[in-house]
């Protein structure tokens, strides 16, 4: 809804993504939620730049993702 309101690129469209990106974490829908970090990061880093603290802040919530993801896989590989 925001993303049609406000636009792609809208840094309340990124809240709401990252937001969203997190549900899916934890629901372990790593490929959505991989998806959508990628697109958080790409708006935040063209809107506030790359060492802003929101940048920064999604950029370690999608290297936890990705850790979380690895270490499931290693579980699972076990």
């Amino acid at each position: 809804m925001r993303e049609h309101l406000l636009g792609v690129e809208h840094p309340d469209t990124a809240i709401s993504l990252i937001d969203l990106a997190g549900l899916y974490g934890q629901m372990k829908k790593y490929a959505e939620a991989k998806r959508l970090y990628e697109r958080v990061l790409r708006i935040y880093e063209r809107i506030v730049g790359l060492e802003h603290p929101k940048t920064q802040i999604a950029r370690g919530e999608y290297t936890a993702l990705f850790t979380l993801a690895m270490q499931k896989k290693e579980a699972e590989d076990e």
